[in-house]
């Protein structure tokens, strides 16, 4: 009730949620948007495993930019890597193997 966050996959255990996996779309056209909006995710999460809500497996599909250069680049490397500190998963969305490893794992 405390804080709380939408996940649209999300594997339950009885009532414990184990495994989520959320889009996470970082193909704005200003770095700053990009790095409002993955910072939105990051704090998310923080929040979210302080409370001891996080499920233990989690996992956010990045769409590809292929058009992302310079700052753009940069802000979204940025991002991914702090999700990646918060010990969460990372894949491109075009990386349909992994993300069916993860669901089914």
């Amino acid at each position: 009730e405390e804080y709380h966050a939408q996940f649209p996959f999300v594997q339950m255990d009885g009532e414990t949620p184990v495994k989520a996996i959320k889009a996470l779309t970082l193909s704005q056209t200003d770095p700053v948007r990009i790095i409002e909006h993955g910072g939105q995710w990051v704090l998310r999460v923080n929040q979210l495993r302080k409370r001891g809500l996080l499920p233990q497996h989690v996992l956010f599909a990045v769409d590809e930019d292929t058009k992302a250069n310079g700052l753009r680049a940069q802000a979204r490397e940025e991002v991914l890597a702090e999700l990646r500190g918060l010990d969460v998963e990372v894949a491109a969305l075009g990386q349909e193997q992994r993300l069916l490893d993860f669901a089914r794992g």
